[in-house]
């Protein structure tokens, strides 16, 4: 093998190996998100049926530590019998939270503190 044909070798692992760095989230600067929630709400009553909970968030990170986010969960629509009357019932919350998040030195991780405001 001649000196061409390793540079070219060197050169093309080099590439493929700068392709995960070059894919990676930059936590440097402001950026927004959005997600999906999927769960269940419990209810403390053996009457009730648990419901299924499903939201979206959204927010806007204003430095890699602080931001803003809002939400919305809703149910769906569950009924419960109570001295023969059918009473229907579902769940909506609506959030607004100010964020702190901390990103772990040299990961891709972070954990984040979620303050609520409404």
């Amino acid at each position: 093998m001649d000196i061409s044909q390793k540079l070219l070798l060197a050169l093309v692992a080099g590439c493929f190996m700068s392709v995960g760095a070059q894919a990676a989230i930059s936590y440097s600067n402001s950026q927004p998100y959005v997600g999906a929630k999927i769960g269940q709400f419990m209810v403390d009553d053996n009457d009730f049926d648990d419901s299924t909970a499903f939201g979206v968030y959204a927010g806007y990170n204003f430095t890699p530590e602080f931001g803003m986010e809002v939400e919305y969960v809703g149910s769906s629509e569950e009924s419960y019998n109570v001295s023969g009357v059918n009473i229907d019932y579902d769940f909506k919350t609506y959030g607004i939270y100010g964020t702190y998040r901390y990103v772990f030195p040299n990961t891709a991780l972070y954990s984040q503190i979620d303050l609520k405001m409404l």
